[in-house]
């Protein structure tokens, strides 16, 4: 996705609240002007906040969804992930485009 995408529409909820998820999983999907998007959970773990509803624009930077870690090993943040935008993936954690491969964003 270029440079000068700074907002993206939230499409569909792939999971519900309460609902289990696994690290690369879809948690939810998004589209701009230029590609729609499968955004992947980037842990393990319970979606406990969903900070958005269908057809909401969600702004680059902004988070999406709050998931609780599984294990008694507590993330940075107390224990929860959460699913934002960033530079390298407008609006939402690295995604899946649907007409082409996964993709990583770097460290």
């Amino acid at each position: 996705m270029g440079e000068s995408v700074a907002e993206a529409t939230l499409t569909s909820w792939l999971k519900e609240v309460g609902d289990p998820v696994e690290a690369d999983e879809a948690v939810f999907e998004i589209a701009t002007d230029k590609v729609d998007s499968e955004v992947p959970s980037e842990v393990d773990g319970i979606l406990v906040e969903k900070r958005f509803q269908v057809d909401d624009v969600i702004q680059v930077g902004q988070v999406v969804a709050v998931i609780e870690r599984n294990g008694s090993a507590p993330a940075p943040g107390g224990g929860r992930q959460s699913c934002r935008g960033n530079r390298s993936t407008r609006a939402g954690t690295p995604g899946r485009s649907r007409s082409g491969p996964p993709r990583r964003a770097g460290p």
